[in-house]
């Protein structure tokens, strides 16, 4: 364990710099899962090591470090593992008290808002919970100019006061508001290994949960 704190020693020094480096970093991560002398390391240390690093400095590792050690680890673990490992995360150091994740499902996202660049996901992991959607998967679009929340492992997908809700296939889509910007949402929820029949009844329990948060459209 000497070696786990020593670990954890030199991320925070790192993460203490004016300007923290991605490249000294993320190989300290990696090593955790590729060097022998870390192999007795169980899975729920190494979660908490991610944790940590995220926890110390959450928006310099959203903004620097998730992209390139998702793409790494996926490799690393193997999917079902990092979808564990994100939730395991999710669960310690990003959900409000009282947040509970209530669906975990497969998809991919599109999200459009006039007069701004659009948001894809494709693929992505999706955590449904009583306040919100985080997504994890590889982000193409302008993030910050839809969502204030930036300090949270994943992307918040919003579902509070939303209308026009619809299913469309396999796709749900509703709208909601951006600041002064109407923005519309679109999931499409994939198969996930699961099956027809799976993949049917997790859309529906979906849409019932969305379907709770729909209000009075106001807007034309």
């Amino acid at each position: 364990m000497n070696d786990i704190n020593q670990v954890m020693t030199s991320i925070k020094e790192e993460l203490q710099q004016q300007r923290p480096s991605a490249s000294k970093i993320l190989p300290i991560l990696y090593d955790l899962k590729r060097k022998e002398e870390y192999q007795q390391l169980s899975d729920s240390e190494f979660y908490n090591i991610v944790g940590e690093t995220f926890n110390l400095k959450p928006e310099f590792f959203m903004k620097t470090l998730y992209k390139p050690f998702r793409n790494v680890v996926a490799k690393l673990i193997g999917k079902d593992k990092l979808k564990e490992m994100e939730k395991h995360i999710l669960e310690k150091y990003s959900l409000h008290e009282g947040e509970q994740i209530s669906f975990i499902f497969n998809g991919n996202l599109y999200q459009n808002a006039k007069m701004l660049k659009p948001l894809e996901m494709f693929p992505a992991s999706f955590f449904l919970t009583n306040d919100r959607i985080i997504a994890q998967g590889k982000l193409k679009g302008p993030y910050h100019k839809y969502s204030s929340e930036l300090g949270v492992y994943g992307y918040v997908i919003r579902i509070k006061n939303i209308y026009r809700l619809r299913r469309v296939r396999n796709n749900i889509r509703y709208r909601t508001k951006l600041g002064d910007r109407v923005t519309m949402i679109n999931l499409k929820i994939t198969l996930g290994g699961e099956g027809l029949e799976k993949r049917e009844e997790r859309i529906e329990k979906i849409f019932e949960h969305l379907n709770k948060e729909v209000i009075e459209e106001l807007t034309a």
